[in-house]
């Protein structure tokens, strides 16, 4: 009985402790010890839990890639190197060349879907839409009709991610048909996605660098070198996390002239005693230049002449004729009559949605001699089409020599016809 008084009275007031070494660190909480909330945020904190390494593995960005030929190219270069840019965790690419915005809804967007390894995304990007407008078919309707299409699919596939359009066009006027892009742009952005119409730029980036020349085929039109894709890529990832400074960028090009009525297009036309004509072929280049909503044409030509200088059967304009004119038009990639593609000519595939008109002189050793204005419409096939008008300011005076005209007109970025 005495033992068990001494045991329980050590129990109660116990003896002097020995020496405690260091604490360790205090494990995780237990169940129901804390609550559920102080518990989860326990268990992400610690990167020794399970929750933690199911997060890790989860983090980074997972890409779903759709569209044409642009993602497949030189073996996929605009996935892989998406991936690489982004450090993403992954970027599963099911663009497929010659898809068109419906294939995507209709092939491509099940197949990601089917695909276990593809669960999660954090965000859809879409490179497409050059399948649909370049010679093709399809009319205003057909285009708006399956973008709207592709919107209210992919947007069902994942309803809660991020998606992003990027749309891809070919480096020319499209025989005027890239005014449909117009309807691809605004369908899109009305049914919630993200769209990147600066990349309609790239074509003219440092005056088509980036463009493939080894050769005439169709499809160089539309594609781009590998360091175009490469240079892509990088647009891609600093929209994806919120850039927009590939907006404020602008891009000076120049694009081949012809005089109108060469080459039998659009119509031939004979020479008129006020025409003047650009006496030198090499020079027949005009100046644009892009920028955030606008397109600027310049010209800057020291080889003008009448067109007596070129056909000496047509008369020298007189005192009488008030105003000169020189008409020409930038080139069409393809005629009715013309099959084949020039993979070095250099196009200007923005036309004036409506007629520009800017200001205009004639020099002479540098000093203006004479003013005017310029008109800029488009054409047929797309063209830009540019109408010159040198004006004296009477009918009685004699006209003087000059050597160059130089004009500027802008007008807005409108892929739409009005």
């Amino acid at each position: 009985m005495t033992d068990q008084i001494i045991d329980l009275q050590e129990a109660v007031m116990p003896g002097p402790r020995g020496y405690q070494g260091p604490r360790g660190e205090q494990g995780l909480p237990g169940v129901n010890a804390v609550s559920n909330d102080e518990a989860i945020a326990a268990a992400i904190s610690s990167d020794a839990s399970a929750t933690w390494q199911a997060l890790q593995a989860r983090g980074g960005e997972r890409i779903i890639m759709l569209g044409d030929s642009w993602t497949t190219y030189y073996d996929g270069l605009l996935p892989r190197k998406l991936a690489e840019y982004l450090g993403a965790q992954w970027v599963k690419n099911y663009g497929v060349a010659g898809n068109g915005l419906g294939y995507v809804a209709d092939n491509q967007i099940p197949q990601a879907l089917a695909d276990a390894t593809a669960a999660h995304p954090t965000a859809i990007v879409i490179v497409a839409s050059t399948n649909d407008i370049f010679f093709a078919a399809n009319d205003r309707q057909a285009i708006v009709d399956k973008i709207q299409h592709l919107c209210t699919t992919v947007k069902a596939a994942w309803p809660r991610t991020p998606v992003h359009l990027f749309p891809d066009m070919p480096r020319t006027p499209n025989q005027g048909l890239n005014y449909q892009y117009s309807e691809i742009i605004e369908r899109a952005t009305n049914a919630g996605l993200s769209v990147h119409p600066e990349t309609m730029w790239l074509p003219m980036y440092r005056n088509f660098m980036f463009y493939r020349s080894d050769s005439n085929a169709r499809e160089n039109l539309q594609h781009l070198t590998e360091n175009g894709y490469v240079y892509l890529a990088g647009v891609i990832a600093g929209a994806l996390r919120g850039s927009s400074a590939y907006l404020k960028a602008g891009c000076f090009c120049t694009a081949h002239l012809q005089h109108y009525g060469d080459s039998d297009f659009p119509e031939p036309a004979p020479l008129a005693p006020t025409d003047l004509v650009i006496y030198n072929p090499v020079r027949r280049l005009l100046n644009f230049e892009i920028g955030p909503g606008y397109v600027t044409l310049n010209f800057d030509v020291d080889s003008i002449h009448f067109a007596h200088d070129l056909n000496s059967a047509v008369p020298t304009p007189t005192a009488a004729d008030r105003a000169i004119r020189l008409r020409v038009c930038t080139l069409p990639e393809k005629g009715v009559d013309n099959d084949t593609y020039d993979s070095t000519h250099r196009y200007l595939p923005f036309p004036p949605a409506v007629q520009a008109v800017g200001t205009a002189y004639a020099l002479n050793s540098g000093v203006p001699v004479y003013a005017g204005y310029v008109r800029a419409s488009q054409g047929q096939y797309g063209v830009t089409v540019v109408d010159v008008t040198i004006d004296k300011g009477d009918t009685t005076s004699p006209w003087r020599s000059f050597s160059k005209i130089v004009f500027s007109v802008t007008y807005p970025l409108s892929l739409d016809k009005q």
